[in-house]
């Protein structure tokens, strides 16, 4: 007898299962994922470590990021107290204390950079931007903006130096700042922080962020300290974790596609090139302002920063600031280093911050106030 054949409709509910069997696994492993991840984000914004709270920053459809005008909030810091954060109308940083707010008389000064120009883990009132004000007497207007690259710096001193037309235009020099702007995401505590790039090889243009952020968007503090269990897990799951994970993943699909189909411009390799045609933009820029540009090298720890001065205009005085901070330790090695420059706290004292201190700032302002002196004197 020959067997019989199965009907069409179990055919196809054969059919069917075989096909679900895949995404379901597809799909439970990606949940499991995600949950992991979501684990992992939640204990993060539970413990005591850096990061931000309060709406100080938002996306920018050119920037990837800005600071908020007219904002207050906190950097988050280990052991001890947050640091106050305030932005003014233009979003520029500002001391908290409204007696320690800088004029908007000339001279001013107005400085472009990432973490380093901003202050990271320092009070306004304590860093270079700021004290070189109070030391040589000029307004300061600090535009330095943490995880921020070469290219953000081109663009806002683009917007901002026609604008408020500065006296000096200072301007950080690190290798990182090259490193970010030839990169499609910026550094961040947790989540995708897209940011504009550099692309081409000899003619550069700048790609805009490749999304917009989610990271800004979530009400994160309310989760700060609420008491850890599972259905505070949960909650942040729904409200938190996974609307970021999908998020991110979701576009980062995207763009890999992208990539991968060759329909997205990818960021250039020629690092001697962004840094000849960022620097050149920004004095570019200054000169047409009647602004003098100071370049000012700043380096992370206890080993020179290399240079290609050739690669800087002509026109800018360029500060080894680093150089000075290496040349005052007693000894220059990794410890002695972030002994003196790098944030200590707790008893006995912790390692908390690796960016420039209290001690570090100052010295970076006392090499800029020299040569802002030095342009005085021949100006006289």
């Amino acid at each position: 007898m020959s067997k019989q054949k199965p009907s069409t409709k179990k055919s196809i509910f054969f059919h069917i299962v075989l096909l679900l069997i895949p995404i379901t696994t597809l799909v439970l492993t990606y949940l499991a994922y995600t949950t992991f991840r979501t684990v992992q984000f939640y204990n993060y914004v539970k413990s005591d470590q850096r990061d931000w709270s309060g709406q100080v920053h938002q996306a920018h459809k050119e920037l990837g990021y800005a600071p908020i005008p007219n904002s207050h909030g906190w950097e988050i810091m280990p052991l001890g107290p947050d640091i106050p954060v305030r932005y003014d109308k233009d979003g520029f940083r500002i001391p908290v204390d409204e007696k320690l707010k800088t004029t908007n008389n000339h001279p001013f000064a107005l400085t472009l950079g990432c973490s380093f120009t901003y202050g990271a883990a320092t009070h306004a009132e304590n860093t270079f931007p700021y004290l070189i004000g109070t030391d040589f007497g000029v307004s300061t207007k600090n535009a330095g903006v943490c995880s921020y690259g070469l290219s953000q710096m081109v663009l806002i001193a683009k917007l901002l130096i026609p604008r408020h037309k500065p006296d000096y235009v200072i301007v950080q020099y690190s290798p990182w700042l090259v490193k970010r702007a030839i990169q499609p995401f910026a550094p961040s505590y947790y989540g995708k922080l897209p940011n504009p790039y550099y692309f081409g090889e000899s003619a550069l243009g700048i790609a805009p962020a490749v999304f917009q952020t989610k990271v800004f968007d979530l009400p994160i503090d309310n989760y700060r300290n609420t008491q850890k269990g599972v259905s505070d897990f949960f909650l942040f799951s729904v409200n938190i974790g996974f609307p970021l994970l999908l998020h991110d993943d979701f576009n980062m699909t995207k763009y890999t596609l992208a990539k991968f189909l060759r329909l997205t411009n990818g960021p250039t390799k020629n690092r001697s090139a962004v840094i000849q045609d960022a620097y050149k933009e920004i004095a570019n820029m200054a000169e047409q302002n009647n602004a003098r540009m100071i370049i000012v090298i700043l380096g992370e720890n206890h080993l020179p920063v290399p240079i290609s001065k050739d690669l800087f205009p002509r026109n800018a005085v360029v500060i080894d600031a680093h150089s000075e901070l290496l040349n005052r330790l007693p000894t220059i090695d990794e410890k002695s280093f972030q002994r003196h420059y790098n944030h200590w706290r707790g008893e006995p004292p912790t390692l908390v911050d690796t960016h420039p201190n209290e001690l570090a700032h100052k010295i970076i302002a006392e090499m800029i106030t020299l040569q802002m002196v030095k342009f005085s004197k021949k100006e006289i």
